[in-house]
């Protein structure tokens, strides 16, 4: 009951947390418990009235937070900075490796295929250098 309207209070409450996600997890068992709980008690009690009980989204995160170490959300951000910079980082590289290679093949106009045919000629000396013939493809 209510699992989309949950779904979307969840939604709300997760852009106001800085933390990871076994603490965001944590904090979403105890909603769905809540909720459980308190439709076990009360089985016709409105959504509405059910998000009251458990406060906004943005209260209920905030109050989440403070329930952590203090330095939670400073490591978190630091965490999304990071791995936003890596992620910048493999797109151009990424981006530079497929550049360069647009402007290889472009630069050799495609696949060049080359034929090539040796004859090697071994003369004695004083022997006259022989007539060749002529090479057909």
């Amino acid at each position: 009951m209510y699992e989309k309207e949950l779904n979307e209070y969840w939604n709300q409450v997760e852009k106001h947390l800085a933390c990871g996600k076994p603490q965001r997890e944590e904090l979403r068992r105890y909603i769905e418990k809540n909720v459980q709980d308190t439709l076990a008690e009360q089985p016709n009690i409105s959504f509405a009235e059910m998000e009251s009980l458990l406060g906004s989204p943005k209260d209920a995160a905030a109050d989440f937070m403070e329930t952590l170490p203090p330095d939670t959300a400073q490591e978190w951000e630091k965490q999304k900075h990071r791995r936003k910079r890596v992620t910048i980082a493999v797109v151009g590289v990424v981006a530079a490796l497929l550049l360069g290679l647009v402007i290889y093949y472009y630069a050799i106009k495609g696949v060049a295929i080359v034929k090539t045919s040796t004859l090697v000629v071994s003369l004695e000396e004083g022997m006259p250098y022989p007539t060749l013939p002529p090479i057909t493809e």
